[in-house]
Formats: structure tokens, C-alpha cells, sequence
């Protein structure tokens, strides 16, 4: 899973968030993508809960997806076994 998740990351274009999502159906973890146009900053709040209580939720707030994505990913890339 960590060689899949680094291929991910590796990419120097845009993240697909296609492969994120079918990464995610493999692993049984949740991912949250949200959007909060209310605010004026931080608007992307992306978050990893590890099924079973693996490791603590991992939580990254950003204004660009891509920069959000790519850091929560970064963070949970420490927990995938």
C-alpha cells in the first residue's frame, strides 16, 4: 500500500484524485474532503480517521486542494502500513 500511496505522491502534476479515492477504497480508512466558501481562509479541510484507531485523525486545512491534499497525504504516508 505504501508503494501505491508514494506513486501517488510522486507525480509531479496535479494529484488525481481518482487514484486518491481508489487508494482510499483499498484501505478502509475515511477520507474527507471539505469545502467552506464561508470562510476567508483555510477553505479546504481535508481529513484521515484510520479505521480501528490506528493513529490519531490527521487533519490539514488549506486554501489550495492540491497543497491540502498533498500534505495530509505526506502525514498519513507515516501510518500506512
Amino acid at each position: 500500500m505504501k508503494a501505491i500511496l508514494e506513486d501517488i505522491l510522486n507525480d509531479n502534476n496535479l494529484l488525481n484524485i481518482n487514484k486518491v479515492y481508489h487508494f482510499f477504497e483499498r484501505t478502509n480508512d475515511i477520507l474527507i474532503i471539505k469545502y467552506d466558501g464561508i470562510r476567508d481562509k483555510n477553505k479546504y479541510t481535508i481529513i484521515i480517521i484510520g479505521k480501528e484507531s490506528r493513529f490519531e485523525t490527521i487533519n490539514v486545512e488549506n486554501d489550495d486542494l492540491q497543497i491540502g491534499l498533498r500534505n495530509v497525504l505526506v502525514k498519513y504516508k507515516n501510518h500506512v502500513i
